[in-house]
């Protein structure tokens, strides 16, 4: 089968959707003949460094595609590009990701131009529900119209989790055609992360072998929550827990001025960005050997998310045998058993964000028993096996 993956939120970016897209298109690639369309930059950056092929389009399309809700000369540039790939190309499924902009200008390039089997992912920041911003380009009433034309329009739509299956059902669309498919993890990966210089790596950090060290992965943005971190490791502090909470995001000074005029220094460390790193010249599943040291390392995994579509980095410390402490959000909701494989916190609670991390790091025999649940739970979300049955799926939406 010849996929096509099209999307403009790629790598070299770091993100969810990034991974995710990567993942699965390094795992179809040895049952299908794999293709990602994306941005000149994101070609320029990653061609001959990945096992599937990457198509680009025009430098600009990326800059016509965000103006075509107010542009359909804009719309069209970038539509005529995908029909003369799919003219030379013969794709039997385009795989789109994101409403806007790419299924946007998907639906006018590609529906109906011959292609079999046209499905959307929405990975989340494209459908959540948000307050009107100034810097969120989806709070604009013409992108949202264009997300819902997208979403009710399409021939297939894909729900990475039952949080986004119902967001898809709130905005119209017609449940017959609303597929489920997960995003993944490499569960062989994750399975050794435990074994991978454990030791060195809280040595690293400062972590006393008496300590625990708390890990919590992702991008600086209000809506991960981080503010509340603070608080929260000050209640531990004062409570006499000894840990080091290691947050992996990259810089962000006011943070780190809330953490230094607390004492908090030598608890809580913030991390530079980690990126995804070659081997051999080729960028393998992600996320990187640096990440899986850090999750080898940690005891618990910590998410202050406020909203999330799905929660990779959950996931991942579920593959890797963490157990988790996540908001009481959907996306979280959909992953974490609450009292088995972690437990789920009330949003903005530091309090009790703080009882319920304390109860598991004091508890090892609750932390073993969840950690085993949380690698068992994990393994229905292997990559390999998702991508052994998307071929099925793709053909299962029917012809477009």
């Amino acid at each position: 089968m010849k996929i096509a993956h099209f999307t403009f939120t790629f790598l070299p970016g770091i993100g969810g959707a990034q991974f995710a897209v990567h993942n699965l298109a390094t795992h179809q690639q040895r049952l299908h003949q794999v293709t990602v369309v994306t941005s000149w930059k994101s070609y320029q950056a990653l061609r001959g460094r990945v096992p599937y092929r990457v198509l680009p389009l025009l430098p600009g399309s990326h800059r016509c595609a965000w103006r075509s809700s107010d542009s359909r000369l804009a719309r069209g540039m970038v539509a005529v590009q995908l029909r003369l790939l799919q003219w030379i190309y013969r794709f039997d499924v385009w795989h789109v990701h994101y409403a806007f902009p790419a299924g946007y200008v998907a639906l006018r390039g590609l529906e109906e131009n011959g292609v079999p089997h046209l499905l959307l992912t929405c990975h989340g920041a494209d459908i959540q529900e948000r307050d009107a911003s100034a810097d969120d380009p989806f709070s604009s009433p013409r992108i949202c119209q264009a997300v819902e034309h997208t979403i009710c329009a399409f021939p297939a739509l894909i729900a990475i989790s039952e949080s986004v299956r119902q967001r898809y059902l709130e905005m119209g669309a017609h449940p017959e055609r609303i597929l489920s498919f997960p995003n993944g993890v490499d569960c062989d990966r994750f399975s050794l992360a435990s074994s991978i210089l454990r030791e060195q790596v809280r040595k690293q950090y400062g972590v006393r072998e008496d300590a625990k060290l708390i890990l919590t992965v992702g991008r600086h943005s209000p809506v991960k929550g981080y503010a509340i971190i603070p608080d929260v490791a000050q209640r531990l502090h004062q409570r006499g827990q000894a840990f080091v909470w290691l947050l992996a995001a990259g810089c962000a000074p006011d943070m780190q001025n809330e953490i230094d005029s607390r004492g908090l220094a030598n608890r809580v460390m913030l991390l530079r960005e980690i990126k995804p790193q070659q081997v051999d010249g080729m960028l393998p599943s992600l996320p990187s050997e640096e990440m899986l040291r850090l999750y080898g390392a940690a005891d618990m995994l910590v998410s202050t998310s406020r909203m999330e579509s799905f929660g990779l980095v959950i996931l991942e410390a579920m593959a890797a045998g963490i157990p988790v402490v996540a908001t009481d959000v959907p996306g979280h909701r959909d992953l974490v058993s609450d009292g088995v494989t972690g437990s789920l916190v009330p949003l903005d609670n530091p309090t009790l964000t703080a009882d319920c991390i304390e109860q598991i790091l004091s508890d090892q025999e609750m932390a073993d028993r969840m950690s085993r649940a949380a690698r068992v739970a994990a393994r229905t979300f292997d990559w390999q096996g998702l991508a052994n049955r998307s071929g099925g799926l793709y053909l299962s939406a029917g012809t477009n």
